[in-house]
């Protein structure tokens, strides 16, 4: 395949298909085929690129198609598309999970009920896949047929092999909740500053004493995706200094 791509570029052809090349040479070979792609693109040229390589299609394409089981699944601008093949993926994970029985137990006294609950992206749109340092929310709805009023809504965040990360609630943040019939509470999150890897949101509500109303472990999940090489769960805001 390396002879192939070899002979191909030096024949200076108008157009190029170029099948999972990048996949089978060295550093050194990914480099120079990237260095002759880009040449190719500078003269205007075609180039037809078949590859799993979701950072290659991103740095390479203009236009991208995703093709799932032959028939296409997403066409358009290369960001649009990997998103859309991100969100296929982590749904068939979430289908899995639960046939495997790793959705959390619920408990409480269902004075109050949560009616649903899951994860959005910047784009208000629900998801289960989130690139990291996005903007996010946890949406929570819920009904109240008991006319409570001292709710306390709250979420719990650990990554899929139990790590915590971050938990809080309303009581904690100082936030009174105008608990209605039934409404919708977002939990907004400015930055989504987890490192890649997939987690679980415990989500409650209990009154001020931590009784619990409904409280659904495992309420929602999603993964997060970036190209980062930090290591750990989260990532710190920081800066280097010198003197």
């Amino acid at each position: 395949m390396r002879l192939g791509f070899a002979v191909a570029v030096h024949l200076e052809p108008d157009i190029l298909l170029v099948d999972e090349v990048l996949a089978v040479g060295d550093e050194y070979f990914q480099h120079k085929c990237f260095a002759k792609i880009g040449e190719f693109r500078a003269a205007k040229k075609t180039i037809v690129l078949v590859s799993h390589d979701l950072g290659a299609v991103a740095r390479l394409c203009e236009r991208a198609v995703w093709l799932d089981a032959g028939r296409v699944g997403a066409e358009g601008s290369p960001h649009e598309v990997i998103d859309a093949y991100h969100q296929k993926v982590g749904e068939k994970e979430q289908r899995e999970r639960a046939a495997r029985g790793e959705i959390g137990a619920r408990w409480g006294s269902k004075e109050i009920e949560i009616t649903s609950a899951r994860v959005l992206g910047r784009d208000g749109a629900e998801r289960v896949v989130l690139q990291s340092g996005e903007p996010a929310a946890i949406e929570i709805g819920y009904r109240n047929p008991k006319g409570v009023s001292d709710a306390v809504f709250g979420v719990y965040l650990y990554r899929d092999d139990g790590i915590g990360v971050f938990g809080t609630n309303t009581l904690i943040d100082g936030v009174t909740v105008p608990v209605k019939a039934e409404g919708i509470v977002r939990f907004a999150i400015q930055g989504i500053e987890l490192l890649p890897g997939g987690f679980d949101v415990d989500i409650g509500i209990t009154d001020a004493q931590d009784r619990a109303y409904d409280y659904h472990q495992k309420g929602v999940q999603f993964r997060v995706i970036g190209t980062s090489r930090e290591i750990g769960v989260a990532r710190l805001g920081h800066r280097w200094e010198f003197r």
